[in-house]
């Protein structure tokens, strides 16, 4: 994978946790207080615009601290990160202009909101709480339509994929969990849980058919969960690991799975979904560290790192393999290997 350009915060602008994108530009959520959202020109890398929460005390007032970011194809939803016990929103944005329009506020336990996901007609939030929840969201009145609860021992929903019919949350729990949800009703339809060692889920995507979980083995190094959708089952798992850290972002560009590694300097592999074999990847230069965020446009790929001030990497992926021992191994041999 080749790093074609850098888009480098300026004074303030630091830490992208979260990054989407429309036909023209990306947009970058940073973790700053109060939050932030640069519009950058996907072809010059450059701020063509920006959005600034409104200023005051992170858990008392104002809004703090982007840690998720969604599109509709016409606005921009921010989720916020506001500090307990003030509560998470969401915010709507106009991106011809980066101004508010509308705010959804959670309840006085919904607070720290970590992952958004959007299906053509509602957003969906998750939260980082204990049990967890997970917020549907009409999009025009920004009310609250439905929501789950994860119940007694569910984990903290901190990433989300979709599909037309449900919805994908990853936990931050020991051991990890997916929950797979009815979308229509919120309700749960069927759990994947890790064995031992298996822990903390902070990425997920699907491909279609399949669900791809980026979490933490005991050690702190990461590795990806293969997931069959319609039975919830393990199917496969990258055999190998990346110290000292964990997958923090995954991406799907309809042939391969590229995961964003939480590491110094940053890191994205690309990986044969069918083998889970690492074909490429992108190692950051002194100074770009942890890849947080990771989107794909269509044609390249935006890695967003968690730096002062923050930058983003426009990716390209090569089509020449790279020599890896990165690959993986049948779920059963995993298991008895670790235990």
């Amino acid at each position: 994978m080749l790093a074609l350009a850098t888009w480098v915060g300026a004074s303030e602008q630091n830490k992208c946790y979260a990054l989407t994108y429309d036909s023209a530009y990306i947009y970058a959520g940073l973790y700053t207080s109060p939050a932030r959202v640069i519009k950058i020109d996907r072809l010059t890398m450059t701020t063509v615009g920006v959005w600034t929460g409104l200023p005051g005390t992170a858990g008392v007032s104002g809004q703090h601290y982007c840690r998720a970011l969604t599109h509709d194809g016409t606005y921009l939803y921010v989720g916020l990160y506001n500090w307990t016990p003030q509560p998470g929103q969401v915010v709507k944005i106009d991106p011809a202009t980066m101004t508010t329009v509308g705010t959804w506020t959670g309840t006085a336990s919904q607070v720290y909101c970590l992952a958004l996901a959007y299906d053509g007609v509602f957003i969906y939030a998750g939260f980082d709480i204990s049990p967890g929840q997970l917020v549907k969201i009409d999009r025009s009145t920004m009310t609250t339509v439905l929501t789950w609860n994860g119940g007694t021992g569910s984990g903290l929903p901190q990433a989300l994929t979709l599909d037309s019919t449900f919805l994908y949350a990853g936990t931050y729990r020991a051991p990890a969990q997916v929950h797979k949800i009815d979308k229509a009703t919120m309700t749960t339809i069927l759990n994947w849980t890790g064995e031992l060692h298996y822990n903390y889920i902070r990425a997920i995507t699907n491909d279609g058919a399949y669900v791809y979980a980026g979490l933490t083995v005991t050690g702190s190094t990461g590795m990806i969960m293969k997931i069959d959708r319609a039975t919830m089952t393990t199917v496969l798992i990258s055999s190998g690991s990346y110290p000292p850290n964990y997958c923090r972002a995954l991406t799907y560009d309809g042939a391969y799975v590229y995961a964003g590694l939480r590491m110094a300097p940053a890191m994205v592999t690309k990986m044969d979904p069918a083998t889970l074999l690492t074909t490429d990847q992108w190692t950051g230069t002194s100074g770009q560290n942890y890849c947080d965020a990771l989107i794909f446009d269509g044609t390249y790929f935006y890695a967003g790192l968690e730096t002062s001030p923050a930058q983003v990497v426009k990716l390209a992926s090569s089509s020449a393999a790279i020599p890896t021992a990165r690959g993986s191994i049948p779920h059963r041999l995993v298991a008895v290997a670790l235990i």
